[in-house]
């Protein structure tokens, strides 16, 4: 991270006069937990904590060079592991009519479904900020893009690796025991290893196509306990994915398929489904319905837990098309073997030009002892954002 940053600030030198842009994103979250915890009865019912999110981007004149720094800094009231300042990105990118290259720290995001990101492999998860795996560490890359028109061509060099950061044992959304700070990475890996990754994205009218291989440190973590405490370990995988996606006028087909060796027996990991668009209401309020089928055929004693197995999500999108980009969307992932569940209620609303108004809900229902993420069964939750643009 100290070289991206070295050349991030030096090649600022190169110019004098430059065409820039600043913004940023300063923000409260209110989390109510209706429900004691299952790893302290004593525990916190609410969780208080404000953030700033700063945005700088510099587009030098006559150049072909532009650079991009965006942050995160969060305090928390009761939960320290959530007391962090983090880089999401910092680079310095190249850009001709053909290609791009860049240097730093990005955020990368692959996938077309739903509700599972499953060829999204570049970027490590961030579960401090929240349970769906869409928020994501910085990671530091070289990163090369070749355009053929309505093509893509990706490659990724990363050399340096990120582990996966975790909650303040005894709180919210902890593990049930402490998390040991050392990690192990047998064979080749190490958080030095330099990995790799290619994609090709492929437009054929209606269809999308993207084809990916990745070789490196696993962004997933296999848990084992050594002396009432929880070890991760991160293993070097090969993993080969595709994801698809046919667009209609009212329709949209998505697929992701992975399979990934490294693990012991290589497994095949899909989620396959639909997003259709209901007859309007009012003639205004756009309606779509959401159908997706989750599949993995992992051993999960020699891979990663996963609790999206032989599940299937189903929800709805609302779009009130108004002024203030009022949407919510709100879904439920339930397991076909043992009918437990995992809910969701996302919904925003902008308001006063500036302003923007969340609401977030996640619901864990009938978790049971031999589930992997039986200890959040208690961490039901109800997440209020107030947040002010600048």
């Amino acid at each position: 991270m100290q070289f991206f940053l070295f050349i991030f600030f030096l090649s600022l030198n190169v110019f004098a006069e430059n065409d820039f842009s600043f913004k940023t994103e300063l923000g409260v979250d209110y989390r109510i937990f209706p429900e004691k915890s299952t790893r302290h009865p004593n525990d916190q019912k609410s969780q208080f904590s404000g953030y700033l999110k700063p945005e700088l981007e510099l587009f030098p004149s006559d150049s072909k060079f532009e650079y991009k720094f965006s942050g995160l800094l969060r305090n928390d009231s009761s939960d320290d592991a959530r007391d962090y300042f983090e880089i999401k990105e910092l680079f310095v990118q190249y850009v001709d009519d053909k290609f791009d290259l860049t240097i730093g720290s990005i955020q990368n995001f692959w996938g077309v479904t739903e509700s599972a990101h499953i060829v999204d492999i570049i970027n490590q998860k961030d579960f401090r900020e929240d349970l769906d795996g869409e928020k994501k560490l910085g990671q530091p890359s070289v990163r090369y893009r070749r355009y053929f028109d309505m093509d893509l061509f990706s490659f990724y060099i990363m050399p340096y690796f990120r582990e996966r950061p975790s909650s303040t044992f005894n709180k919210r959304f902890s593990s049930a025991l402490p998390v040991n700070s050392s990690s192990l990475f047998p064979g080749s890996a190490s958080k030095n290893h330099i990995d790799f990754s290619t994609r090709f994205q492929k437009n054929l009218g209606n269809n999308d196509i993207g084809l990916i291989f990745f070789r490196g440190n696993s962004r997933d973590p296999i848990v084992t306990i050594e002396n009432f405490n929880i070890v991760n370990t991160y293993k070097i995988i090969n993993l080969i994915g595709l994801d698809y996606q046919y667009t209609s006028e009212d329709l949209l087909i998505k697929l992701e398929t992975t399979n990934t060796n490294g693990f012991g027996k290589s497994y095949n990991s899909t989620v396959f489904g639909f997003e259709k668009l209901l007859p309007s209401i009012f003639n205004r309020i756009e309606v779509n319905t959401l159908l997706e089928f989750q599949f993995d055929d992992r051993n999960i004693s020699e891979a990663p837990a996963t609790s999206l197995d032989d599940d299937i999500f189903f929800g709805f999108r609302f779009n009130l098309n108004d002024i203030n980009d009022t949407q919510f969307l709100i879904g439920s992932n339930i397991d076909t073997n043992d009918t437990s569940s995992f809910s969701i209620l996302e919904g925003s609303r902008r308001f006063l030009d500036s302003y923007k108004l969340s609401l977030t809900y996640r619901g864990f229902n009938n978790y049971n002892n031999d589930q992997p993420f039986y200890f959040l069964k208690n961490d039901d939750h109800i997440n209020l954002n107030i947040s002010k643009f600048f």
